[in-house]
């Protein structure tokens, strides 16, 4: 895997680009939702998975929940260490667009761009066991 800032930089561009172009394209449809949930710990989620915790959620409609999709829509990063990588990628929102078919290739290509991004990225802690492992798959 190609790991350079040129490359990162490159790619941060681009998907910033793409998102423009969807942001000016779509049209959305009027209903939404979004559940605003608090942050989850990796604590929190071991808890959730063994049936001992319900995780809260605020519900939000409409033009609210638009906002809050939207936001979200750029948000693919874990917030903080504490969070669990599991959960920080997760999208609780629902965003309907009356012209799904006129933006669907650029949604695919910013799909394809955050995954180009997560491995450009993924052996940037090499001290870690995952990251040894890829280096030493290199070597």
């Amino acid at each position: 895997m190609e790991n350079d800032f040129a490359r990162f930089n490159g790619l941060l561009t681009t998907l910033d680009e793409l998102y423009e172009s969807l942001y000016s394209a779509m049209r959305l449809a009027p209903t939404a939702y979004f559940a605003n949930i608090d942050d989850v710990t990796k604590e929190d989620f071991k808890a959730f998975s063994a049936g001992e915790l319900m995780l809260g959620h605020r519900d939000m409609f409409n033009v609210q929940a638009q906002m809050r999709c939207l936001n979200a829509l750029k948000c693919f990063h874990r917030p903080s260490h504490d969070i669990s990588g599991r959960v920080a990628g997760k999208y609780p929102g629902i965003l309907l667009l009356e012209n799904h078919d006129d933006v669907i290739d650029t949604i695919v290509a910013i799909n394809s761009t955050k995954t180009a991004i997560k491995h450009c990225v993924q052996d940037r802690k090499p001290d870690g066991s995952h990251g040894r492992n890829h280096l030493q798959k290199h070597e």
